[in-house]
């Protein structure tokens, strides 16, 4: 019995060590990797052209789905370990570790120059910590302080002393922090505040968080699933008789957009009180030197986001966004190029008005409707392709007479465009009651009055059957000189103008040449122009049957 006993207790003791084995090895099956960072960077952070990539001292280590963290080795990088750096400037250097990665920059002199200085110096401390440190940095140079762990408002508030009465730049990356809020003033006059990298986990920053942060070139906002709510960039303070904003005085030279922004702004404003009721967190930013990137998980680029932007000279759209808003990049005076994703579908009104130096304008196929004024003012656009497709693009006013400032506004007003390209049909809104000799005050088609256009270009797409263009669609374009019209290969079209916008048949034009197509868009004045696809008779001939 004893041993029988003994047997059972020896039997209930395996399991019960099976079970805990299970558990642990489930538990531990359980925690997935979260990302990697790199903790301790190289010593060695600059390079003479050619020399090899050392990663000595570096420290990576993994984040768990735990909260758990630990350094880990087996990491790749690329470039490789001691392969030569053989261009010059900023190189970034990619970590790897299942599947994981993380990124950081090394400089590298151009071929013959002397080795840069170290100027910046990385720093990694806590949340609660991070004062104490930054109020330690050296005399020299720059520094890069990487902040951890959960950051509380008190922590921000410390932070943003410490930076005050620094003497140095300081940059902060909270890329690794947890927090959610960052209040209103904050980093109010942080003028050392260089740089700042804000975290996913950040929902909401305040009002006035960065007002007056002159020295600030350089802002990240992470990719991110949430949305992130924005206060004013461009409110006036009546209280003390100045502006006030988000950023405002704010020098950003480089801007990472990496998430969906929402900010309060006052419908009952207008662009002459711009200025005072301020829509957008990045609007008016000072910078002579701007660059933006829009990061993959943004969807929407919202009213007024880059509202007068003078310097802005570069946009780079790496998401798959549906929408370009109202007066989006409006004023800015210096952007020569935009690539608008085949995934927009709507740009506002104003969206790129009076941006002067904007050569050249692609519209993919995806987009179904351009907006009152959106390119008024874009002087130095030479070049506008609507892209092949066969959804209709419905277009806003060319020529309007705006009352309200006594001067003419409309879709490619004041636009030098020479070369045009419409590859679908075209529908605009006009006024029934307007006359020719009001016609400039009340325009019905965007390309009217452009009296730069000589070469025009109308594709129909492989399966449109039927081509329209609107009434008066170039009036005022008196110097067309060459036009092609273009159908799907094999197919035979016909070509007319009449004065309806659903008739079938009207007068037939000439367009087999591109001097008597030209000469049918100068002469349409109110007709509509159509094109229709000519049905193929196929006479079937019986073969005679065979005699014996």
């Amino acid at each position: 019995m004893k041993k029988h006993l003994l047997s059972v207790i020896s039997l209930l003791s395996t399991i019960s060590i099976l079970f805990f084995f299970v558990s642990c090895q489930k538990d531990e099956e359980d925690v997935e990797l979260s990302s990697i960072f790199v903790s301790t960077l190289p010593t060695k952070m600059n390079y003479a052209y050619g020399d090899p990539l050392d990663l000595s001292g570096m420290i990576v280590k993994a984040k768990y789905s735990d909260g758990s963290q630990k350094t880990i080795d087996g990491w790749t990088s690329m470039p490789k370990p001691w392969s030569k750096l053989n261009a010059s400037g900023t190189v970034t250097v990619t970590i790897t570790y299942e599947e994981k990665t993380s990124d950081f920059q090394v400089v590298v002199a151009a071929e013959g120059e002397e080795v840069p200085a170290e100027q910046k110096e990385n720093i990694y401390a806590t949340g609660a910590t991070a004062a104490s440190v930054i109020a330690d940095l050296g005399e020299d140079g720059d520094n890069y302080v990487h902040i951890t762990g959960t950051v509380t408002s008190d922590n921000l508030v410390a932070i943003s002393a410490a930076v005050k009465e620094q003497t140095v730049g300081v940059s902060l990356d909270f890329s690794e922090a947890t927090f959610t809020t960052i209040p209103n003033d904050t980093f109010k006059d942080c003028k050392q505040l260089t740089g700042i990298v804000i975290p996913a986990c950040v929902t909401s920053i305040g009002n006035y968080a960065f007002n007056g942060c002159t020295g600030l070139k350089t802002l990240e906002l992470e990719d991110g699933e949430n949305e992130l709510s924005l206060g004013y960039n461009s409110f006036n303070d009546y209280w003390n008789d100045k502006q006030k904003g988000l950023f405002r005085d704010c020098g950003i030279e480089t801007l990472y957009v990496g998430r969906n922004i929402t900010y309060e702004y006052n419908d009952k404003s207008s662009d002459t009180n711009f200025q005072y009721y301020g829509y957008s967190a990045f609007a008016n930013i000072s910078s002579t030197t701007l660059s933006v990137t829009i990061g993959p998980k943004v969807t929407r680029i919202q009213p007024y986001s880059f509202y007068g932007c003078a310097g802005l000279s570069k946009v780079t759209i790496n998401s798959d966004i549906t929408s370009i808003g109202n007066n989006a990049f409006n004023g800015c005076a210096i952007l020569d190029s935009i690539e608008i994703p085949e995934t927009v579908s709507t740009i506002g009104n104003s969206a790129f008005a009076n941006c002067k130096k904007l050569k050249a304008i692609t519209i993919p196929a995806s987009v179904t409707s351009i907006e009152n004024y959106a390119f008024n003012g874009c002087t130095g656009m030479k070049t506008l392709e609507l892209e092949d497709g066969e959804n209709e693009l419905s277009l806003g006013y060319n020529s309007f007479n705006d009352y309200w400032n006594d001067k003419q506004k409309g879709l490619f007003r004041d636009c030098g465009i020479e070369t045009l390209y419409v590859g679908r049909n075209i529908t605009y809104e006009y006024n029934d009651k307007s006359s020719d000799t009001n016609f400039q005050y009340y325009g019905y088609s965007a390309f009217a009055n452009i009296s730069t256009l000589t070469t025009v270009t109308i594709n129909v797409s492989e399966g449109v059957s039927a081509f329209t263009i609107g009434k008066y669609a170039f009036k005022g374009c008196s110097n067309i000189n060459s036009a092609t019209f273009k159908t799907p290969k094999g197919e035979t079209w016909g070509w007319y103008t009449s004065s309806s916008g659903t008739a079938t048949t009207g007068t037939t034009v000439d367009v087999s040449t591109t001097t008597a197509a030209a000469s049918v868009l100068k002469n349409l004045g109110e007709n509509y122009l159509h094109g229709k696809q000519r049905e193929v008779v196929t006479i079937e001939v019986q073969a005679p049957e065979a005699t014996l």
